[in-house]
């Protein structure tokens, strides 16, 4: 990872860093007490990722050099500390850091915007030796009104081997004849 300081002085290096595809910046005030609380935490994150990640840089922007920048990312700086990424939403708005300040949940973010954790590897399956990923069913799970507990969500598609026991002509029960009326 390569880390560079962005003040008055050297505010012109900060449009020919942002033509680079992985950069994450950090907007910050040396007065701001939110950011004074971060810089521990922001230090750890810089030496763990110091020497991991060559093609992302990561720059610090002091809050008194935003007028020399000339990069339309500077219009979605409201506050401080703000984390940002050159990369764009859904919505056409900068990718923002909105978790915990803390050197874990921050180096997972990182992770996760930059595809850093290794991909899981295809195994050989029985079957003709082609490559094939494992893929497993998830349940959705959802919080019942009681209590706010998770429950497994039931339900789904019915078996091809129970639609064809269905009768139609003496369907039981409502979802059996809103089955048949459907076929």
């Amino acid at each position: 990872m390569k880390i560079l300081n962005i003040t008055p002085d050297n505010a012109h290096l900060f449009k020919d860093i942002m033509k680079e595809k992985n950069v994450i910046i950090k907007f910050y005030s040396p007065t701001c007490p939110a950011c004074l609380a971060m810089v521990n935490e922001w230090n750890k994150l810089e030496h763990k990722m110091k020497n991991k990640m060559n093609h992302i840089h990561l720059l610090n922007v002091r809050s008194d050099s935003l007028p020399h920048l000339q990069h339309d990312i500077i219009d979605s700086v409201e506050y401080f500390p703000k984390i940002i990424v050159n990369k764009l939403d859904k919505t056409g708005k900068y990718m923002e850091f909105k978790g915990a300040r803390d050197v874990d949940t921050m180096s997972k973010w990182i992770d996760s915007m930059f595809n850093t954790k290794k991909k899981r590897k295809s195994h050989k399956s029985h079957k003709g030796g082609k490559k094939t990923k494992k893929r497993g069913k998830k349940r959705k799970s959802h919080k019942s009104h009681k209590g706010g507990k998770k429950t497994k969500k039931r339900g789904g598609k019915w078996s091809l081997k129970y639609k064809r026991s269905i009768n139609c002509r003496k369907p039981k029960g409502f979802s059996q004849k809103q089955y048949c009326n459907n076929k």
